[in-house]
């Protein structure tokens, strides 16, 4: 056991806390986007991949090392807690209800309609790259793909710690 035990309100706090983490640019923030040179709508895209991505590691760590392990410990369980977090920073930004969740959603159900296989070759990142790629020509993929890889294995290893 980590950090946060399996006691389910240390759990949620913990779901919570590091998805407040990546929301609020953490990891990732919009001027790392920035960086990479990238038109406004590119950049724009590059970071809410990113955010999919790391919300993506969350789900990655708690399936490993909680799901199952207490009957309230389902993958629901862990949608709700990320889910809230994410209304909860909406409201907080002035941003549309759903809008942040609706994107970060629908990108982990295509992530997770992937085969096991695709995952582990890191498909899911080297597909990110080229929808940025899509809207900016100049996008360099190697780099995108390169930083993809170094944030999400940054952060699951932190979660992997913690959890």
């Amino acid at each position: 056991m980590g950090l946060f035990g399996y006691k389910e309100s240390k759990v949620e706090d913990g779901l919570r806390r590091s998805t407040r983490a990546v929301l609020i640019g953490g990891l990732f923030h919009q001027d790392h986007a920035e960086k990479f040179k990238l038109n406004k709508e590119a950049t724009a895209w590059l970071y809410t991949e990113m955010l999919a991505q790391l919300i993506y590691c969350i789900g990655i760590v708690f399936n490993h090392k909680i799901c199952g392990k207490k009957s309230w410990a389902t993958p629901e369980f862990m949608e709700n807690c990320i889910k809230k977090e994410i209304e909860i920073y909406e409201k907080e930004i002035n941003q549309h209800p759903g809008s942040i969740m609706s994107f970060i959603f629908k990108r982990l159900y295509e992530i997770e309609n992937m085969s096991p296989q695709e995952r582990a070759n890191l498909e899911h990142i080297k597909e990110s790259a080229k929808r940025i790629k899509k809207i900016d020509p100049k996008t360099n993929i190697t780099s995108l793909e390169e930083i993809f890889a170094i944030k999400t294995r940054e952060f699951s290893q932190m979660l992997l710690e913690r959890f």
